[in-house]
């Protein structure tokens, strides 16, 4: 019961991300739909003016915008439907090929509710995207008929109840987001991740990260112009297409808003996921390495502690598992191993304050072994001759060795570590030879999260009382190698004698852990950018029917300039130089807020639980820049081959 309810727990996860992956897509596709039925408007305004000459009412021109978005919704929704069932059969075909251990169903039904959502969803969202190009129709006077229309424009200009309400939406935003952050890594650090907390502190997050995305979309036209009038304002500069480009981007403060909205909106969420899985993968990682700070370790150095006079004292060398130096040698050829680190244990006897001596294992490293073994290289680095390091058990144990031997209920003061009683002190160390040295303990925290035993000296050290017996050996992984076939092939060479080797010799460690962590995060990264790469592929092509709509509007000054030598090519960089700012501003400003969210992301959930490493992935985000103004280039071609058609001719045909 409780496996299924977890299972099904997941997939209401899924299900919550899509649709907020598809609420986003709507989004911006309904900023694209707004944009292209402005141009289609822009375009047919001669038309609708003639309309409107021969007896049209302006309630029958809306309408007819209303009806053509109604059918356009209406068809594009059946298209969304079947392409989306095609590209679910192809995902469950990928799926199956690269998880053949994982049961993918063979094919996909939806439900006549699905498909009832997808079409009403679709064609409302194209119906409302359509009202303020359809208000712009119905202002189309008969008078237009005979006289050019000037550039047509989406609204009024922005007033201050749209500033107040930007501003009020993102300081509450800013504040919440801070406040989840605060919440969760100053309570949950008191109360040890306490799961209401974190669950109080991640819904804090969504709503003040919903809050501040809607300030700044709301607030986009009275800050993303002047951005672009900056970048404007540089290219300005220069002569010829670039500089008339420059000046054409703002010269519509509010379509080129809402162009760079839709696109920066994508991108943001494009480079928040990216942003906080490279702090969920280097998290886990680091979290995994911690507590367990070797890739793989083969057999584990015993536990033993008894009074000296014990009888099975003198039996301890039977309890040992020794390693057999031909199964050392076999693992040392394995391919993808890097390094390794041979462990020994030495039995020895502490005596306590009071007189008390007990029976334990020290087990001996080489310490240059151990810095290239280990993924915490500082544990090689504290070992020195004369000293042993023991864990955070052993350093209060000893201290009270008395008290244990006689099994008293003292309360155990292991459960919260610190430096003292031991680490510092020199006490008597003997051998079971006789042989007595007086050695220090230093505490290392350390040594809580690997499977030494919890005492550790260097060999050096341990030399004087006897010959180390070798029961485990730890092995770095290459980073190149396949951590899981490495492992498979550890576990193979030890039970290539014996199958009852592997209880003798337990192969552990986290490199297997740390390779599934980074292949799951990176298939659900994978999922996230596919969805998103909807809606960034729709706002690009906002991106060019903006572009498109200012080839209309300005095909009389596109001409004069072709009358007084503009070239075609000059034409057609005119236009990418737009696209490339658009696209440039949206794109920067995307990737600085998607850092944001993706770090508030990880803050809010990894550091109250596993600690949060920061991890920025430069390459990926650069990456996203380049594709994005490659993408805002190719959104050009189109309206460059439009502008660049335009015959010098038109200005005197115009007038």
């Amino acid at each position: 019961h409780e496996r299924a309810r977890a299972e099904f727990g997941d997939v209401d996860l899924a299900r919550a991300v899509a649709l907020v992956f598809g609420l986003v897509s709507l989004l911006t596709a309904a900023l694209v739909i707004a944009n292209t039925f402005q141009v289609t408007i822009a375009g047919r305004t001669r038309t609708l003016a003639l309309l409107r000459s021969v007896g049209a009412t302006s309630g029958q021109i809306g309408r007819s915008v209303m009806t053509e978005a109604l059918i356009t919704g209406l068809i594009a929704s059946i298209g969304g439907l079947a392409a989306g069932w095609g590209l679910i059969r192809l995902a469950l075909l990928v799926a199956g090929r690269w998880y053949p251990t994982i049961p993918v169903p063979s094919g996909v039904a939806m439900s006549p509710v699905t498909i009832a959502a997808g079409l009403v969803i679709g064609t409302l969202t194209t119906v409302v995207a359509s009202l303020a190009p359809a208000r712009l129709a119905t202002a189309v006077a008969p008078i237009e008929a005979l006289r050019p229309r000037e550039a047509p424009r989406l609204a009024a200009p922005a007033g201050r109840t749209r500033l107040r309400w930007s501003v009020g939406l993102a300081a509450f935003g800013v504040v919440a987001l801070v406040g989840s952050v605060y919440l969760t890594n100053s309570v949950a650090e008191v109360t040890y991740s306490s799961d209401a907390v974190i669950v109080l502190g991640a819904a804090g997050a969504v709503v003040g990260g919903g809050s501040l995305a809607a300030g700044v979309i709301v607030g986009a036209v009275f800050w993303l112009p002047k951005v672009v009038g900056r970048i404007a304002a540089l290219l300005a500069r220069r002569r010829g297409g670039v500089r008339i480009a420059a000046a054409n981007v703002t010269r519509n403060p509010r379509r080129t808003a809402a162009t760079a909205t839709a696109l920066m909106i994508g991108v943001t969420l494009v480079s928040s996921m990216l942003v906080a899985a490279a702090c969920f993968t280097r998290s886990f990682e680091h979290s995994v390495m911690t507590e367990t700070p070797v890739d793989l370790q083969v057999g584990y150095a015993p536990m033993t502690i008894m009074a000296e006079d014990d009888p099975y004292a003198d039996e301890w060398e039977d309890s040992v598992s020794e390693i057999d130096p031909a199964l050392i040698d076999e693992l040392e050829a394995v391919d993808g191993l890097s390094a390794r680190a041979t462990i020994g244990t030495v039995p020895v006897v502490i005596e306590d304050d009071e007189g008390t001596s007990v029976l334990y294992t020290v087990v001996s490293a080489d310490p240059e072994e151990l810095r290239e073994t280990l993924n915490i290289p500082d544990l090689a680095d504290r070992l020195e001759p004369g000293a042993i390091l023991v864990d955070g058990y052993r350093n209060e144990e000893i201290a009270r060795m008395g008290a244990l031997m006689s099994w008293s209920d003292e309360e155990d003061a292991s459960e919260t570590p610190s430096a003292e009683p031991v680490s510092g002190s020199v006490r008597v160390v003997s051998g079971l030879d006789g042989t007595a040295k007086e050695l220090k303990f230093i505490y290392a925290e350390e040594l809580d999260f690997l499977n030494l035993g919890g005492m550790v000296a260097d060999e050096a050290t341990l030399a004087a009382f006897g010959a180390p017996r070798t029961v485990a050996v730890m092995m770095k992984v290459s980073p190149q190698a396949d951590a899981a076939a490495v492992q498979n092939t550890v576990l193979d060479t030890v039970t290539s004698q014996s199958a009852n080797e592997v209880e003798a010799y337990p192969v552990t460690g986290s490199a297997v852990a740390a390779a599934e962590t980074r292949k799951a995060l990176a298939t659900m990264l994978l999922i996230g950018l596919a969805l998103l790469a909807v809606s960034v592929v729709v706002a690009l092509i906002g991106v060019s029917n903006t572009l498109s709509l200012s080839v209309i509007e300005r095909r009389h000054e596109t001409a004069l300039l072709r009358a007084l030598g503009l070239t075609r090519g000059q034409s057609r960089w005119m236009m990418a130089v737009e696209a490339l700012v658009i696209a440039g501003v949206a794109g920067l400003m995307g990737i600085i807020f998607g850092i944001v969210y993706g770090l508030a992301a990880g803050a809010v959930l990894l550091a109250p639980t596993v600690g949060l490493v920061v991890a920025l992935p430069g390459w990926s985000l650069a990456a996203v820049m380049a594709l994005t103004l490659a993408a805002g280039l190719a959104a050009s071609i189109l309206p460059g081959r439009r502008v660049a058609r335009i015959p010098p001719a038109a200005a005197l045909a115009a007038e």
